[in-house]
């Protein structure tokens, strides 16, 4: 009874939050040029000691409530072998196309923004769901989630989180309305640990034989033995889970396929009902709905199969984004942003190409998200075959600095409010300010600043 119960309200949010969302995107949909311009990151408090820390209070609706108000307060720590780290979990099989790679330090970006998640434990150091859900509203649904417009669906500021996480969703599924992040299952109650365990994750949004998979991993401190009895609560039934080893590391499955009215069910099923199969050890956690990535996920993290860090395309991607100090990052490799990428967006890519050169024909791109003592900006970074073909596109990315548009049609030049581009041995990086840091992920696929020429 009770699980039907939580299943007919799960729906009912579900059905209110799409007809909310269908009256939000009408406006988004038009190409008004004055929207993406009215939110300036030059308005936030410049950076500020630790102890400055702001703590109102800020009204709270019922489905979105921050218990207060997050600015930028400190410096990010030193981010060397962050992103190189969470690279080496990443299986590099060549039959699978990693077509985006997301990254996201959720410790850096709480010791930048002053929130300790130790504030949301009790004094014995554990966490509940209405902790966890108050520390999600606080990070992610907070002032920095600006209502751009820019990008195609809604989904957390700093970047895609995977679902295994606690903070992300179904992104392949899921309408993304931000309110349904809370009901994402994975939380210390339901599976022994939950978002607020969770130090930094990597995402492989990837195809196999053209169908869509997923490499999802997540770096912390987790209680194995917590995890063990939290799965122990379901005694029968679609949840509980198989339970299995490999070379000593636990693994959880439950059923990957769709089933909709598993829908957001403990203790990991997502927007579809699918579930996870997942790997759990002290640090790390691997998962997918395919728990054969899963095996790949564990060999390549004991170097039994190559992984992505051994890609020298992401090896120096990854290299740049840390010395940039980027808390957030998607990678492309497989999937650069060409001009016939998109056929529906080819005309407007082909609209880019009137207003400036286009970019040449790199190999491979990125964006970040970081800080420095200027503020917020968006890292990018572009690898080419030489370094004499780097320098030459150093002007080539001023150039269209200064003109063309974005996806809304709202000029570069004012979307950009300081920039620098530099290049550095066969990589060309960018550091951009202003209003382009509240859809920074979207340069590498959707936005036509770097579509790149042949």
């Amino acid at each position: 009874m009770v699980i039907s119960k939580q299943r007919i309200e799960k729906r009912l949010l579900l059905l209110t939050s799409l007809l909310l969302a269908f009256t939000i995107c009408l406006p988004g949909c038009t190409t008004n040029g004055e929207q993406t311009a009215t939110q300036q990151t030059s308005t936030k408090p410049s950076l500020m000691p630790t102890d400055s820390t702001s703590q109102s209070t800020t009204p709270a609706s019922p489905t979105m409530p921050p218990t207060r108000e997050i600015w930028l307060v400190n410096i990010p720590p030193d981010m060397t072998e962050r992103i190189t780290e969470m690279l080496r979990l990443v299986p590099d099989n060549t039959e699978v196309s990693h077509e985006q790679v997301w990254f996201i330090d959720f410790a850096a970006w709480n010791r930048t923004l002053g929130i300790n998640t130790a504030d949301y434990r009790n004094i014995s150091g554990q966490s509940a769901r209405q902790s966890e859900n108050i520390y999600i509203s606080d990070l992610i649904l907070s002032s920095m989630d600006t209502d751009d417009r820019v990008r195609p669906y809604w989904y957390p500021w700093l970047g895609q989180a995977p679902f295994i996480s606690g903070m992300g969703m179904d992104w392949a599924h899921s309408f993304s309305v931000k309110g349904m992040i809370k009901y994402n299952p994975v939380r210390m109650d339901y599976t022994g640990y939950g978002p607020l365990d969770v130090e930094s994750s990597i995402l492989s949004s990837s195809t196999y034989k053209n169908s869509p998979i997923g490499y999802e991993a997540i770096k912390g401190n987790f209680n194995t033995t917590a995890v063990n009895q939290a799965v122990a609560q379901y005694p029968e039934g679609y949840q509980q889970p198989q339970i299995s080893s490999s070379n000593g590391i636990d693994i959880y499955s439950w059923d990957g396929g769709v089933n909709q009215s598993r829908q957001y069910m403990n203790p990991i099923f997502d927007s579809v009902g699918s579930g996870r199969t997942i790997a759990v050890q002290p640090t790390y956690i691997f998962g997918s709905r395919q728990p054969v990535r899963v095996d790949e996920m564990i060999d390549a993290s004991q170097g039994k199969i190559p992984s992505l860090v051994e890609d020298p395309l992401y090896q120096e991607l990854a290299k740049k984004l840390e010395t940039m100090g980027s808390m957030s990052a998607v990678m492309s490799v497989d999937k650069v942003l060409k001009s016939d990428l998109w056929p529906y967006k080819s005309s407007f890519f082909e609209k880019a190409a009137s207003y400036a050169p286009l970019m040449g024909p790199y190999s491979a791109c990125a964006a970040g998200l970081s800080v420095d003592e200027k503020g917020m900006f968006v890292s990018l970074v572009m690898l080419y075959d030489s370094p004499d073909l780097a320098e030459h596109e150093v002007d080539v990315l001023k150039k269209r600095l200064t003109a063309g548009t974005n996806s809304m049609n709202s000029p570069w030049a004012k979307e950009v409010d300081d920039s620098e581009v530099w290049s550095d041995g066969k990589a060309l990086c960018a550091k951009l300010y202003g209003n382009v840091t509240s859809y920074w992920d979207c340069f590498v696929h959707q936005e036509p600043l770097l579509v790149r020429g042949e």
